[in-house]
């Protein structure tokens, strides 16, 4: 009985030892896949991160550059001469928010806390700036009736627009100041 016994050990143990053998091969596969799919995620949201920036950075210095630097006295008149120069006629840049929203919760370990936080206060700042900058070019028809009025229509839209402007150029400057998160 104890060769018996002896025969079966000895015909286990190699079987038992590709078992394990096989097992730690699978566990290093999976380890190596998570660690490409955090590399992935990583890589894919900076591009996006830093597309959305660069296009909000690249729109906001278009747009400021309708006015000289010599007529920006104060806000009123820097709005003023950007909407004479053609600032209404500008579209938004599209942004991308496809990776942030369809992120996998398997990804998000990928990323620091801190990071999530970054990235997440510059996609409500640009979402912010879309809103007002639509706020501030957006015309009623009354206001337009107000505008066709006489050639200063600039000055009086400027006037009424300068808190949304206000508003617009700290939302800017916050993004833009803030760490690109993601380096």
């Amino acid at each position: 009985m104890n060769e018996a016994l002896l025969t079966l050990i000895a015909a286990a143990v190699p079987g038992v030892l590709i078992a394990l053998l096989a097992h730690q091969l699978d566990l290093r596969r999976d380890v190596a896949e998570e660690r490409r799919i955090s590399q992935n995620a990583r890589t894919l949201l900076r591009l996006e991160v830093t597309a959305n920036r660069t296009a909000l950075q690249n729109f906001w210095t278009t747009i400021n550059a309708l006015d000289t630097p010599d007529g920006r006295k104060n806000a009123n008149d820097h709005l003023a001469a950007m909407t004479e120069r053609g600032l209404l006629s500008y579209p938004l840049p599209e942004w991308d928010f496809s990776r942030w929203e369809r992120l996998p919760a398997r990804a998000l370990s990928a990323f620091t806390t801190a990071e999530l936080a970054q990235i997440d206060a510059l996609n409500r700042g640009i979402r912010a700036f879309n809103d007002l900058y639509k706020q501030l070019i957006t015309i009623t028809p009354d206001e337009m009736a107000e505008l066709n009025k006489d050639r200063f229509w600039v000055n009086r839209f400027s006037g009424w627009r300068e808190g949304i402007f206000t508003r617009l150029t700290s939302a800017v400057e916050g993004a833009l100041r803030a760490p690109l998160p993601l380096k």
